[in-house]
């Protein structure tokens, strides 16, 4: 096992600019309505964390590449939001008659529910989109928006990096010290999520 794990890495280094282009599609694609619900993007973060923790990948270059495509997707959510969500969605999901209490509620926590649920994963490829159709300031949801991506993106990567021997290690040698640390980094990781999960439910609609 360690063998072919060791074997594989320096194909991935071999293939260079091409695994940071592959990065920033998955950011891109990542963010985009429907689309994103089918990459998991935060899986993907923590592999590619993984392996920068070998030396194969460098973490900033990561951190930048994928946040810049988490960026341009959203811009492209928000504009296809804005230009397409309300014909797209009133008549399949929601009555007209419920988009001035959404308008509303944006207008008073869009910037909140922008931040927020980058770090929620249904909620991910669609929150750009409502920020658009709810006609959110563009600079406003950009600047939420970057900050969310950035962290989003550094977050998951250096939890791959940091803990990638861990993880290595437990894979390999199944010693039961590694075998506890992962638990505990196990359950903090859900107290996180069923943290936001409880945040959600107050701020996002």
């Amino acid at each position: 096992m360690e063998t072919l794990i060791y074997n594989f890495l320096p194909r991935v280094e071999s293939f260079g600019l091409v695994v940071y282009w592959l990065v920033f599609l998955m950011g891109v694609f990542e963010s985009l309505p429907f689309i994103g619900l089918f990459i998991p993007g935060t899986l993907l973060l923590i592999g590619l964390g993984l392996f920068a923790s070998e030396g194969t990948l460098h973490i900033i270059d990561l951190i930048w590449v994928s946040s810049l495509g988490v960026i341009i997707g959203d811009t492209i959510g928000y504009y296809v939001g804005k230009h397409k969500g309300r014909k797209f969605i009133a008549n399949k999901f929601i009555s007209p008659k419920y988009f001035e209490k959404l308008d509303i509620y944006f207008a008073k926590h869009g910037s909140k529910s922008v931040f927020i649920g980058r770090f929620i994963g249904p909620l991910r490829p669609f929150i750009a989109f409502g920020a658009g159709m709810h006609h959110m300031g563009y600079y406003k949801f950009l600047l939420y928006t970057t900050v969310g991506g950035f962290l989003w993106s550094a977050g998951y990567l250096l939890l791959g990096f940091y803990f990638g021997e861990q993880a290595k290690s437990f894979f390999l040698s199944h010693n039961r010290f590694n075998f506890l640390i992962l638990f505990i980094i196990f359950l903090l990781c859900v107290g996180v999520f069923k943290w936001i999960k409880l945040k959600k439910s107050k701020i996002i609609y």
